[in-house]
């Protein structure tokens, strides 16, 4: 599946691969090591995601 993936750019000169969240961590990760090329993972922004935000802090102690 990742050859599939990556043969089309293969002679394109590619020096990275972005893979934007989950899956594209995963496939965009494989594909650059199948190009032999660097990852770049990419968070989607403030305010994509819609609903209330939970955050959670600790006291070292």
């Amino acid at each position: 599946m990742v050859r599939g993936l990556a043969e089309p750019f293969r002679e394109d000169g590619v020096t990275a691969v972005c893979g934007v969240e989950s899956l594209g961590f995963l496939l965009g990760a494989a594909s650059a090591v199948e190009l032999g090329v660097g990852f770049v993972a990419v968070r989607k922004g403030e305010g994509i995601c819609p609903g209330k935000k939970a955050t959670r802090c600790s006291d070292p102690d």
